[in-house]
């Protein structure tokens, strides 16, 4: 058995650690062998990811050019400024890293049509790599001044594994980002977990309009990120288990103590920190390692919450939302150890009103029972008011499950505390879980929902928002 790293004083024996996962991996690897994929043999990098994703948007042919490129842009940008996606350009301009000044951006789209120019910058965090300072802002900036493009004229598409990364407030701010490099709801957060394989098996693997060439290509690489990101996949979660075992004596499933999980983030934090210092193999897959298993812990705390509310709303409201084609939405956004929230939405519009569970980071789910959920908008204390004035008119049950906090604010239109849960959300059974939220979520939140549903018009038509000054 390796020697057991120091976690007290944030002192790691790489070298021991790297030595039993590679041991593990050989065990694990002879006991069910992965199967045999291109790409993984590889060993795909983040600029390898970009590089490959440009070229499909490159694909063209003499009857119908750039068509790949347009259903992309078609499907991510659609109802976000102008219908780029409509237009076949005049010029089009794919680059891979171009550089301004000392920034290279991942990837750049530029398009011209009657000389009006708009451009899309890709941000690429497969790996969920850290946000630079300012980094966003600077490309935006880059590509306003040395393309001579207007703010409104540009997108940002910021991809990332999955939902648990969002970008980083030093980077883009997503509420309240400084007027010169503000672009609203152009700016937008994609997962290559859902929505680029949901893209490329639907708009290029569904139909029969693309060469072999194409689409085997394409094929390959929707087979390494499913294997990567939707199969539960043994393999990694047994190579998480062994380093959660180095760790913390305990596996992923086992880990239900703050003290365990700050050991987890602790030794992420390390292990990055060595990265910069020195470039090595086992080094890299261990990060890799331990990136799973910290999204093992989150999906575990997160995922059944998330379905569960998603069911009991639509449940019980599926009259009103069937009518209107429409379904409430439930994501968690931000994982790291200090922050996250999980909103619920009738749209993906961050501009409208939702309700917010505030606070919910991973140590919250697993090992807390006392949380903050508000009925809220972002920025717009127009709209907030005019809920405001329509909540203080309902009456409310007495709180059973939750302690009432403040009616009102600037945009958080009620505040309150639920205080009684007996165990964690990640602890509870599925039963206890659908219990304790159907009764928060139909009886004492039920007449802040049925607000929602009465305003459901203003769901349908998101002009209505800003014309009360979001953006």
């Amino acid at each position: 058995m390796a020697q057991q790293p120091n976690t007290t004083s944030n002192s790691y024996n790489f070298n021991d650690i790297a030595d039993a996962i590679s041991k593990a991996k050989k065990r694990i690897s002879k006991k069910r062998p992965r199967p045999y994929n291109a790409f993984r043999e590889w060993g795909m990098k983040e600029n390898d990811h970009t590089k490959l994703l440009l070229s499909f948007l490159r694909y063209t042919n003499t009857k119908e050019q750039y068509r790949v490129l347009r259903k992309f842009l078609e499907r991510f940008t659609k109802g976000r400024g102008a219908m780029i996606h409509y237009k076949v350009p005049d010029d089009v301009q794919i680059l891979f890293s171009p550089k301004y000044d000392k920034d290279f951006i991942d990837g750049l789209i530029i398009l011209t049509k009657n000389r009006q120019k708009y451009a899309v910058i890709i941000e690429n965090k497969i790996y969920d790599a850290p946000d630079q300072k300012d980094q966003i802002r600077r490309y935006i900036k880059h590509v306003k001044d040395k393309e001579k493009i207007e703010l409104n004229s540009i997108w940002v598409l910021y991809l990332t594994s999955d939902n648990n990364k969002v970008i980083g407030k030093n980077s883009y701010k997503l509420e309240g980002e400084v007027p010169d490099t503000n672009i609203g709801n152009r700016f937008i957060q994609l997962t290559y977990s859902e929505d680029i394989i949901n893209w490329l098996k639907e708009d290029i693997l569904s139909l029969r309009i693309y060469p072999e060439t194409l689409t085997s290509s394409v094929r390959t690489y929707v087979d390494y990120l499913e294997d990567m990101f939707v199969n539960a996949d043994e393999f990694d979660m047994n190579l998480a288990d062994e380093l959660c075992k180095q760790l913390v004596n305990k596996t992923v499933k086992e880990i239900n103590s703050t003290n365990d999980i700050d050991k987890l983030y602790d030794f992420q934090k390390a292990l990055r920190s060595y990265q910069k210092k020195a470039n090595n193999e086992a080094i890299d897959e261990l990060d890799t390692v331990t990136r799973f298993a910290v999204k093992q812990l989150e999906n575990r705390a997160f995922k059944r919450f998330e379905e569960t509310t998603a069911n009991i709303l639509n449940e019980r409201w599926k009259k009103e939302l069937k009518k209107d084609n429409l379904v409430w939405k439930v994501a968690h956004r931000g994982s790291s150890k200090d922050w996250g929230f999980i909103q619920i939405r009738l749209t993906d519009d961050w501009g409208t009103v939702h309700m917010e569970w505030a606070g919910m980071n991973t140590q919250k789910m697993l090992c807390e029972t006392k949380y903050n959920i508000k009925f809220h908008v972002e920025r717009n204390r127009p709209l907030a008011k005019e809920y405001i004035e329509q909540v203080e008119k309902l009456t409310f049950p007495t709180f059973q499950c939750g302690k009432k906090v403040s009616r009102g604010g600037s945009t958080c239109i009620f505040n309150f505390n639920v205080s009684r849960a007996q165990k964690t959300f990640a602890q509870m059974t599925d039963d206890n879980l659908t219990d304790f939220l159907k009764k928060l979520y139909t009886e004492d939140l039920d007449s802040l929902f049925e607000l929602m549903i009465n305003r459901i018009e203003d769901y349908k038509d998101i002009n209505t928002y800003n014309k009360t000054g979001t953006t």
